[in-house]
């Protein structure tokens, strides 16, 4: 994919947002869960937890990217998002935040991130580790001196538009199994519990006699 088109940094393609909420603005807490994105911090840890700290926090509006460097057993070296769910959100300034141009098909670039595309770009560069604080010591200009393929527009619309029904398919098929699952785990109790019996056929019952 790389090999046949261009690779721009992504300082080259975005804008770096640090932008801090007006002081009447009342924004949900956000964070990254490496396996859904972006979610509320007082659903995630049933209470809030960033004190003080949050008027420091970035406020981020939606469909603006948010690369969170915690390592996690999904994505080795930190994971990107972009917000969804909500208008806008508070989330740490721990985070490296920033908008792409508008020339480029962000849904391309999601795909892209939830590939985990920057893996060995973000290992190369990950000097020290895990600091005490479970983020890996990468830099803010070295995340955005990672470069990302720039197909033409025409190339990025069909590859998201795919990409995002194979997405909505898998999606829906999880759902089904998971309903089956339960369905399965219900069905199950009943029959254990006596709550539901099993007719078996007069045949069957005479050739075991």
């Amino acid at each position: 994919m790389s090999g046949e088109w261009d690779l721009s940094a992504l300082s080259e393609v975005s804008e770096r947002i640090q932008r801090r909420a007006n002081e009447e603005e009342v924004l949900p807490v956000l964070m990254i869960s490496s396996g859904s994105g972006f979610v509320r911090q007082d659903e995630k840890y049933s209470r809030f937890m960033a004190g003080k700290s949050v008027e420091n926090y970035i406020a981020l509006d939606r469909g603006e990217f948010a690369y969170n460097k915690g390592n996690s057993k999904l994505y080795e070296f930190g994971c990107v998002f972009a917000l969804r769910g909500y208008e806008r959100g508070l989330v740490p300034n721990v985070y490296v935040c920033f908008k792409l141009l508008p020339s480029l098909n962000a849904t391309f670039y999601e795909h892209l991130f939830r590939a985990d595309y920057l893996h060995d770009q973000l290992g190369a560069i990950v000097n020290t580790g895990v600091r005490n604080n479970g983020l890996l010591n990468i830099r803010p200009a070295d995340f955005l001196a990672c470069r990302v393929p720039v197909p033409p527009m025409a190339a990025q619309n069909r590859i998201a538009a795919v990409l995002t029904t194979a997405a909505r398919y898998v999606e829906l098929r999880e759902r089904d199994l998971d309903l089956l699952k339960r369905e399965k785990a219900a069905l199950m109790s009943q029959l254990l519990a006596g709550k539901r019996r099993v007719k078996v056929p007069a045949a069957e019952t005479e050739a075991q006699a």
